[in-house]
C-alpha cells in the first residue's frame, strides 16, 4: 500500500475512533450491520447492489426516496446566437460532456441566420454541428427564429427550408418522442407565429400526439419564444396539452424568467452562448450565460439552473493546486526593505505550463508606493519583473504587506505577504569595552530604537493597558569582539522560566559574507539569550545558539553585565566574533546583520501578559533577511581617541 495513503486512511481511523463513545457506538453499529448481512447469508465484502432501491436496504442513511432504475437526466442548452460569443458554446459542450446526461435538447438559435444566402447558411450549419459534435449525447434541435428566418410563409422562408433539408424530422421542423415513460414535443413556435397555417397544422398533428402519449407519466414541451411571445401559439396549446404534468421550457429572451401560467410551469432560460443581456454576470438578476440539468425519477422532474463555467472536469483541482506554487516566489523570495524606504524589484515566475494572470498590490499604512498595484500576464514558464519604489511616510512605518492575487485557467488564488524592514545603522569602533552596565564609552555611537514592531506574544486575552518595555541598541567592534549595549526603560523586572518569555534580550546575527546571506540560519549566524536580573551582576542565566542549533553552554570568553537603572536596566556585553563565526572583518567597513529582540513580562502565571519588541520585526529565529544591517563609517566611535 502506498504509505501516504495508509498513513491519511490512518489518520482519519484515528480521528474517528479517538473517544470512547464514538468507538462503541461505531462498535456497534458496524456489529448490526454485520448481523443483518449473516443473516442474509453473506459477509461484509459481498454487500453489494443492482439498484438504488437495493442499496437503501444496507446503506447507513436510507435516503427518503432512492431513485429507481427508470431514473434519467437530460441537459436544456438554450440560446447561442443574438450576437454569439466565440468559445462559450464549446464550454457549455465541455461541461455538458462532465455531466453525462442520457440527451441533450435546446430551444433555438443556433446560428446567426437571417440571411437569403443559401452558401452563408450553410458555412452556418457547418460550423454549429462542427462543434456540437464533440457532445457525448444525443442531441435534439428546435427552431428559434435565428434559424428559421423571420415570420413568413414557409415555401418563401429559406432557412427553414435549409433548417428542415439539415435537422427536420420526416420533413417537419417538430416532432416529438418517448423516453423511460416520458414523452417529449419539440415544437416551431417561430414558423407558426408567422403563419396561420402552419399553426393549425401543427396543432393538428399536436393533438394526435398528445392523444397517443395519454399514458406517460410526464410531458416535456420545448419552443423558442416565451409565452408572453406567443399570442397566437398558447392559446389552442393550453387546451391541448396535459395540465398537471407537463413542463415547458423557452428560450429567446436571454434573460431568465419563470411563470405558472394555467398551471403550466414554464422555465424561459437565459442564454447558453449569447451575448445580448450579459453585461452583468450576478445570477440573481438572470442575466447570466447558463443551461439547465433536469432529472426525472417516477415522472417528476427535479430542474437545476447551472450557470456556464461552473461545473469543471477533475484536472481543475490540479490545476488549482499548481497556481498555488505561483506564491512559491513571494513567499521565498521577497526581499527586505529598508526602513529608510528604497526599491523593491520582485521577479515573480509563472511555473504552469499556461498563461497567467497577476495583479500585485501594496497595503501599506505609513508609506507612499509608486506604483501602488501592478498588473503582470506571464505565460508559462516565464518570468517577470515588477518594480515598486517605497519612500516612508510617517515615522516608524509598519511593515508593507503584498497581496498578491493570480488566475489561471480560470481558477483563481489569492496569497498576502508581510514584507520585513531592516534599517541602516552604525557600528561604533571602540578601542575598549568594559561590560559593567555603565555607558560612558558609548556616547559617539549613535542607538537604534527597539520598539518600533510590538507584538503580545503569550497572554493576549489578559492584557489590560499595560504599557510594554521599550529601549535603545547599539553596538560597536571593540578588537576582535563585538560588543552590545542595550538600555531598557521597563517598570517592572524579575521574572523566572524561559528566556523568550521573561525580561531579557534576545541578539541575532548573521556574520556571513553579503553574497551568501540567504536568509536561512546556517555556519555564522547565531542567537544569545540575556535574562535581566533585578539587581547588578552577571546574569544568571544565558543561552547559546549557533547556526539555528542550541549549544551546550555559552562559551566561556563571553563577558556580559546587567545594571538595573531608576527606569529599568542595561545589558552589556562583549562577545569574540570568532565565537559567532564571523566570515567577515566588520571594522574595515563590512556590513553586518543584528537584530534584538526586547523581552518584556508582565505580571505571572496564568495572567502574565509577554510582549516582544524588536528593531526590524519578522521572525528572526527563522529568517535572518531583516536584520538590520550595521557598518562601521570613518571616525565612528572610539570615545577615547576624541
Amino acid at each position: 500500500m502506498n504509505s501516504g495513503v495508509f498513513e491519511m486512511k490512518t489518520f482519519l481511523l484515528h480521528c474517528f475512533f479517538s473517544r470512547t463513545a464514538r468507538r462503541t457506538l461505531s462498535h456497534l453499529c458496524v456489529w448490526i450491520l454485520l448481523g443483518r448481512v449473516l443473516v442474509a447469508g453473506c459477509s461484509a465484502a459481498e454487500l453489494r447492489a443492482e439498484n438504488p432501491v437495493d442499496m437503501a436496504a444496507w446503506a447507513g442513511w436510507k435516503g427518503a426516496a432512492p431513485n429507481s432504475e427508470k431514473a434519467f437526466h437530460f441537459v436544456v442548452l438554450s440560446d447561442r446566437t443574438g450576437g454569439h460569443v466565440p468559445g462559450e458554446w464549446e464550454r457549455a459542450i465541455e461541461e455538458v460532456n462532465l455531466l453525462e446526461p442520457d440527451f441533450v435538447i435546446c430551444v433555438g438559435d443556433l446560428i446567426e441566420g437571417y440571411t437569403q444566402d443559401e452558401k452563408t447558411l450553410n458555412q452556418q450549419w457547418d460550423e454549429f454541428e462542427g462543434m456540437t459534435a464533440k457532445l457525448r449525447a444525443p442531441f435534439f434541435y428546435c427552431p428559434g427564429n435565428h434559424d428559421v428566418g423571420a415570420k413568413s410563409s414557409p415555401a418563401e422562408n429559406l432557412s427553414l427550408q435549409t433548417y428542415l433539408r439539415r435537422h427536420g424530422v420526416d420533413g417537419k421542423s417538430y416532432y416529438s418522442f418517448d423516453y423511460r415513460d416520458c414523452h417529449f414535443i419539440v415544437l416551431d413556435s417561430v414558423t407558426a407565429e408567422g403563419d396561420a397555417g402552419f399553426a393549425e397544422e401543427q396543432c393538428a398533428w399536436l393533438k394526435k400526439d398528445v392523444a397517443r402519449a395519454a399514458s406517460a407519466r410526464h410531458v416535456f414541451v420545448f419552443w423558442h419564444y416565451p409565452l408572453g411571445e406567443n399570442k397566437k401559439l398558447w392559446p389552442p396549446l393550453r387546451d391541448i396539452l396535459p395540465q398537471g404534468k407537463t413542463t415547458i421550457f423557452n428560450g429567446h429572451w436571454h434573460n431568465l424568467a419563470f411563470q405558472n401560467t394555467d398551471g403550466f410551469p414554464t422555465y424561459a432560460l437565459a442564454c447558453t452562448a449569447a451575448s445580448k443581456a450579459n453585461a452583468s454576470d450576478v445570477h440573481e438578476d438572470g442575466k447570466f450565460r447558463m443551461y439547465a440539468r433536469v432529472a426525472v425519477d417516477g415522472g417528476q422532474p427535479v430542474v437545476a439552473l447551472v450557470p456556464l463555467h461552473e461545473i469543471e472536469p477533475a484536472s481543475f483541482a490540479v490545476h488549482a493546486y499548481e497556481l498555488q506554487k505561483l506564491s512559491e516566489w513571494q513567499q521565498k523570495n521577497l526581499p527586505p526593505l529598508c526602513a529608510e524606504g528604497g526599491e523593491i524589484v520582485l521577479h515573480p515566475v509563472n511555473g504552469l505550463k499556461e498563461p497567467a494572470d497577476m495583479t500585485l498590490s501594496w497595503k501599506a499604512e505609513g508609506w507612499t508606493v509608486k506604483p501602488a498595484s501592478l498588473k503582470l500576464s506571464l505565460e508559462g514558464g516565464a518570468t517577470g519583473e515588477a518594480r515598486f519604489v517605497f519612500k516612508p511616510a510617517q515615522r516608524d512605518p509598519a511593515p508593507p504587506k503584498l497581496a498578491a492575487s493570480y488566475i489561471a485557467h480560470k481558477n483563481h488564488f489569492q496569497a498576502e505577504q508581510k514584507i520585513v524592514l531592516w534599517k541602516n545603522a552604525v557600528l561604533g569602533n571602540i578601542k575598549r569595552v568594559k561590560p559593567d552596565g555603565r555607558l560612558d564609552e558609548w556616547a559617539p555611537v549613535p542607538p537604534v530604537k527597539i520598539g518600533g514592531v510590538r507584538q503580545i506574544f503569550e497572554g493576549e486575552k489578559n492584557a489590560d493597558g499595560s504599557k510594554p518595555a521599550s529601549g535603545e541598541f547599539r553596538a560597536a567592534v571593540s578588537g576582535s569582539n563585538l560588543a552590545i549595549a542595550v538600555d531598557v526603560q521597563d517598570d517592572e523586572v524579575g521574572g523566572d522560566g524561559d528566556f523568550w518569555i521573561n525580561d531579557g534580550i534576545e541578539l541575532f546575527w548573521d556574520l556571513r559574507k553579503r553574497g551568501d546571506r540567504n536568509g536561512k540560519h546556517g555556519p555564522g549566524t547565531g542567537q544569545f539569550c540575556i535574562q535581566a536580573l533585578d539587581g547588578d551582576g552577571v546574569p544568571s542565566k544565558m543561552a547559546w545558539i549557533t547556526g539555528g542549533t542550541k549549544q551546550p553552554s555559552v562559551p566561556a570568553d563571553v563577558k556580559a553585565y546587567c545594571h538595573r537603572t531608576a527606569k529599568g536596566y542595561v545589558l552589556e556585553a562583549l562577545i569574540p566574533l570568532a565565537d559567532m563565526g564571523c566570515q567577515v572583518n566588520p571594522a574595515d567597513g563590512d556590513d553586518i546583520g543584528l537584530e534584538v529582540v526586547l523581552d518584556d513580562l508582565h505580571g505571572s502565571g496564568p495572567d502574565a501578559i509577554h510582549f516582544r519588541m524588536s528593531i526590524g520585526g519578522g521572525q528572526p529565529w527563522v529568517d535572518t533577511g531583516a536584520y538590520s544591517r550595521f557598518r562601521c563609517r570613518k571616525g565612528n566611535g572610539d570615545a577615547s581617541q576624541k
